[in-house]
């Protein structure tokens, strides 16, 4: 696989999943507050939490792919090392014969 198709995959995954995700807490947010009675009879606390939907959906439309990155960045490490491990054995391997 490409280096250039992981990163776009990897960028990919996470905008999906974290909008995926804000859609689904407000929606829950919107339920919640329908079961409670509405706003009038909603705790403040919830009422609060459904009127502030700016911040993070914003952010996750807009910067939702860095979590993808951010997520595959620990595994790229660990490709790394184990590439290099392995380069380094077979280099020992063949000097070795």
């Amino acid at each position: 696989m490409p280096w250039w198709l992981l990163l776009l995959l990897a960028a990919a995954v996470g905008w999906v999943s974290t909008n995926l995700f804000l859609y689904f807490h407000w929606k829950l947010l919107d339920e919640q507050l329908a079961a409670a009675g509405g706003i009038d009879l909603a705790p403040p606390e919830l009422v609060d939490a459904w009127q502030s939907d700016g911040g993070p959906k914003t952010f996750g439309f807009l910067f939702g792919w860095l979590y993808g990155l951010i997520y595959l960045l620990p595994w790229l490490a660990l490709y790394m090392i184990v590439v290099s491990l392995r380069g380094a054995r077979i280099k020992r391997d063949s000097t070795a014969n």
